[in-house]
């Protein structure tokens, strides 16, 4: 058997009407789906981690987190 992916979500920060910022997930089943949401939502969604759930060549259930996180650089003087 080899290792499969079975689904994942996206965990992201997003700026609530009041100002405030919070964390949101949307859920997605295939590369394709997770591509097409980064390239839709990226510049009023700021990506946290993506999370994989899926199965190991042994059959084991296994879960893959992939962190980011992000840095301003300042502004030139």
């Amino acid at each position: 058997m080899s290792a499969r992916v079975t689904d994942g979500t996206v965990v992201f920060w997003k700026w609530g009407e009041e100002g405030i910022l919070y964390e949101a997930a949307e859920v997605f089943e295939t590369l394709d789906a997770l591509f097409d949401f980064c390239l839709t939502h990226g510049d009023e969604r700021l990506v946290d981690r993506i999370v994989f759930n899926g199965f190991d060549r042994h059959g084991r259930q296994r879960e893959l987190v992939l962190a980011f996180s992000s840095v301003t650089a300042p502004a030139p003087v």
